[in-house]
């Protein structure tokens, strides 16, 4: 069983300790079956010496374990709860495959990913993690995975994981990063939908549109269109700040409000208490719907058309969004690795402006005369005059 290196961005490299192995050793016919669960213990993590468990390590085979193997790794892993952030490793290459074909085995491994609710983590590097290395009949497969829980998501929401060579083996080697320096990244504007609700929401709106420069019929007022809806961006962000910026901190201080004092209202009932009981239920509604609205979006649920305030369901798929999507580093044209912000900036903006300018070899432009042959229709004098005349007030329909 090899030891991972776990990056914790600058900090020391550590090796994870074997510190327990369990075997289940069981014969089927003439084939001996094993399994190993290795369980990784306490690891220093931080500058500040701050000691916290990683996670199980699981390896070997899993879909020619037998029932009973199968059996004890399922009550080892969901009944051991001292590891507060399980990590799964290994080469499970039939997890996500839902065929009709796959073994026992390994659908019992899946029922068990399903119930300890684990989640792929994201990954940087090759596209295929183990290859046969024969000379003829190569095979390349993407075999190796990290699987999380939840848990772990909330708490290293930025890690990932790389896959780079791993010398003598036919698998490559998995380094899991699981923190990075914290950077502000200016993110593009989104519309919140929930800012609809917001009180002067139509009224701001109305006078930041009626200060913009006016709208009139004529070639540039696509471009003027787009500046008025661009201008009022910063208002848009500004207000959707105010109404979701902390809604989760926000939401839980109402809960907790409304707690103490309906706590107060069964101690000493009052019409007094009661009154700020209904007042703090109301707070704390209009903060959940508000909350439930930013997050469901967010999660982009699709499928979920109604909610019941179960905002840790739009929460976490969330999470989980950001983690997939997330862009660690990206392989530049020459071969150099890209890995962080900046870097990734500008070698995307490099690809794209490269791409758009690029003019083929063999192009060749076609001429005025060219083009005007392959139009028949052409505008006589009258209907010239009339495009460019200016619009009267005769000529506008009513709406």
């Amino acid at each position: 069983m090899e030891s991972h290196e776990v990056d914790t961005n600058g900090l020391e490299m550590v090796e994870l300790p074997e510190v327990e192995t369990a075997v289940v050793e069981q014969s089927e016919g003439n084939e001996a079956v094993k399994m190993t669960e290795q369980i990784t213990q306490t690891k220093e993590l931080g500058r500040q010496g701050e000691r916290q468990e990683v996670g199980v390590t699981l390896r070997e085979s899993l879909p020619r374990a037998s029932k009973d193997g199968h059996k004890f790794l399922s009550t080892s892993t969901t009944q051991n709860t001292r590891i507060p952030n399980p990590i799964l490793e290994g080469d499970d290459h039939s997890l996500f495959d839902l065929s009709p074909f796959i073994p026992p085995g390994m659908r019992d491994f899946q029922d068990l990913v399903r119930h300890c609710e684990l989640t792929d983590l994201s990954y940087q590097g090759q596209r295929f993690t183990w290859c046969n290395k024969r000379k003829e009949g190569i095979i390349c497969k993407k075999l190796d995975r990290v699987l999380v829980s939840k848990e772990w998501i909330q708490q290293y929401g930025q890690s990932y994981s790389v896959f780079e060579p791993g010398g003598c083996s036919d698998h490559m080697r998995c380094r899991i990063h699981i923190t990075e320096a914290i950077q502000r990244v200016k993110r593009p504007f989104k519309f919140v939908n929930a800012i609809t609700n917001y009180a002067g929401y139509h009224k701001e709106l109305e006078e930041q549109w009626r200060l913009s420069s006016p709208l009139f019929h004529s070639t540039s007022a696509i471009h003027r269109l787009s500046k008025k809806l661009k201008a009022l961006k910063p208002h848009l962000r500004k207000m959707g700040k105010q109404m979701v910026g902390t809604i989760s901190i926000r939401t839980k201080e109402a809960y907790k409000t409304l707690c103490d004092l309906q706590e107060a209202t069964m101690a000493n009932p009052s019409t007094q208490a009661v009154i700020e009981e209904a007042d703090a239920y109301e707070k704390w509604k209009r903060l959940s719907d508000i909350e439930e609205t930013y997050l469901k979006q967010k999660a982009k649920l699709h499928w979920m058309k109604t909610g019941d305030q179960n905002n840790k369901t739009f929460y976490a798929a969330a999470k989980l969004r950001e983690i997939r999507n997330n862009i660690k580093e990206i392989q530049c044209e020459d071969g150099t690795i890209a890995e962080n912000q900046e870097s990734i900036k500008t070698e995307a903006e490099r690809y794209f402006k490269d791409f758009l300018s690029m003019k083929p070899a063999d192009y060749v432009e076609w001429s005025k005369e060219e083009l005007e042959s392959i139009l028949n229709f052409k505008c006589d004098a009258n209907d010239k005059l009339m495009l460019t005349n200016e619009v009267s007030e005769e000529e506008f329909t009513p709406v």
